[in-house]
C-alpha cells in the first residue's frame, strides 16, 4: 500500500511539474515575443524620426537649387550653375519590414499612416531621380522641384507625426493646399521673385565660400 502511495505522488508530483514548467514556458514564450515586438516597434518610430529629419535635409536642398536655378535662368546670373547641388532621395531603410513585423500590433490609423508615408516616399525618389538625371541642372523645370517640395513635406509632416504620437497618432485632414502652406511656412520657403533671387544669392555666397576654402 504505501508503495502505491508513493508511485502515486511521484506521478502526480510529475505532472504537476510538467504542467507548471509548461505553464512558464509558454508565458515566457509570450513575454519574450511581446518584448521583441515592442523592441521592433520602437525601431519603427527611431526610422520614422530619421525619415522626418532627412526629409528636411533635403527640401532645404530642394529650395536652395531652386533658388539658384531661378536665378540663373531668368536673371543671367551664370555663375549661380555651378553651385547647383541636387540631395539623393529620402531612403527608409528599415520601414517595410518592420511595418510587417508591427503590423498587427498597430493602431487602423497607424496602418494607414504608414501606407500613406511608404507611397509618398516612392514618389519622392522617382521625382528626384527623374530631375538628377538631367543635365545641366539649370535645365530642371522648376514647377518639377516645388512638386517634389510640397512631396517631402507631406513625408515630414506624416513622419513626425507617426514618430512623435506613436499609439495616439490620427491622420490630418489637411487639404493640399493647407499642407503646402504648412510646408512652406515651417520651412522658410517662399517662392515670391524677391525673396527667390536674395536667398539665390546668400546659397551663391555660401557655396563659393566653402569651394574657396578646398
Amino acid at each position: 500500500m504505501e508503495i502505491w502511495v508513493n508511485t502515486l505522488v511521484a506521478v502526480v508530483s510529475a505532472v504537476i511539474g510538467a504542467f507548471l514548467a509548461g505553464l512558464v514556458g509558454f508565458y515566457s514564450a509570450r513575454y519574450i515575443r511581446t518584448d521583441e515586438i515592442k523592441s521592433h516597434k520602437n525601431v519603427l518610430y527611431i526610422e520614422m524620426a530619421d525619415i522626418a529629419k532627412n526629409s528636411k535635409i533635403v527640401m532645404d536642398t530642394l529650395y536652395d537649387a531652386y533658388c539658384l536655378i531661378y536665378c540663373a535662368t531668368k536673371y543671367g546670373c551664370s555663375d549661380y550653375k555651378k553651385c547647383i547641388q541636387l540631395p539623393s532621395p529620402v531612403h527608409a531603410f528599415y520601414l517595410r519590414d518592420m511595418s510587417i513585423v508591427c503590423f498587427s500590433q498597430l493602431t487602423f490609423e497607424q496602418r494607414n499612416g504608414l501606407k500613406a508615408l511608404s507611397f509618398n516616399l516612392e514618389e519622392q525618389e522617382h521625382m528626384i531621380n527623374a530631375m538628377r538625371s538631367c543635365r545641366p541642372f539649370s535645365s530642371i523645370n522648376l514647377g518639377d522641384i516645388q512638386s517634389a517640395i510640397k512631396t517631402l513635406g507631406v513625408i515630414y509632416h506624416n513622419a513626425t507625426l507617426l514618430a512623435e504620437h506613436k499609439e495616439r497618432y490620427k491622420m490630418d485632414d489637411y487639404s493640399p493646399e493647407q499642407m503646402t502652406q504648412r510646408t512652406e511656412q515651417s520651412n522658410n520657403i517662399d517662392y515670391s521673385d524677391s525673396l527667390t533671387i536674395a536667398k539665390g544669392k546668400d546659397v551663391y555666397e555660401r557655396e563659393i565660400k566653402l569651394l574657396s576654402g578646398l
